[in-house]
């Protein structure tokens, strides 16, 4: 009896891990689309702005598009500390980086904390991030189409330089600097 226990939990277990195969094995393909005939006019899509001239990247102020939403970074940061007896990042130095977000999907969306990394100035990534303030970019949530949420996404501060904000989604890769001085 034992023995047909475990053979159904195996028998289970590899018919799971196939499926599951075949299920990112199709997620990882690009959608296809047609490009619009003569006669049919494509829907306006504000053009972001491009990265700076110098550095060939983008920075504060610059506006990009990245998972269908239209992200802007501003350049009036603030300070917090960190004030959470229970966490060994207590005592610490949070900056707060103000990210306006707009979907531009047709349908709800909004920013996942899970495509995005924070590397701090030290180029390392950042231990930080996920703090839990009310006005957290984290956790905003998602929003309806055509939709724009204003908050911060707060960085764990390791010294003055400049900390990079990459965004991936396996298909595109998108690098912010973000210089930081106290």
């Amino acid at each position: 009896m034992k023995k047909l226990k475990i053979t159904a939990l195996f028998t289970a277990f590899i018919i799971m891990t196939a499926v599951l195969t075949a299920c990112e094995i199709e997620s990882t393909e690009a959608p296809v689309s047609n490009p619009p005939s003569a006669n049919e006019n494509p829907s306006p899509v504000t053009a972001p702005t491009p990265p700076s001239a110098d550095s060939g990247e983008f920075t504060l102020g610059d506006t990009f598009v990245f998972d269908s939403l239209e992200i802007t970074f501003g350049a009036d940061y603030k300070w917090i500390v960190w004030e959470n007896s229970f966490s060994d990042l207590n005592g610490s130095d949070v900056v707060g980086v103000p990210i306006t977000v707009k979907n531009l999907k047709d349908e709800t969306h909004g920013l996942s904390m899970f495509k995005y990394t924070i590397y701090g100035s030290n180029g390392t990534k950042s231990a930080g991030g996920s703090f839990y303030i009310d006005d957290n970019i984290d956790i905003a949530g998602d929003m309806r189409s055509g939709a724009t949420q204003e908050a911060f996404m707060y960085i764990l501060y390791d010294g003055d330089g400049d900390y990079y904000i990459e965004f991936d989604d396996w298909r595109n890769k998108i690098e912010v600097r973000i210089p930081i001085e106290k």
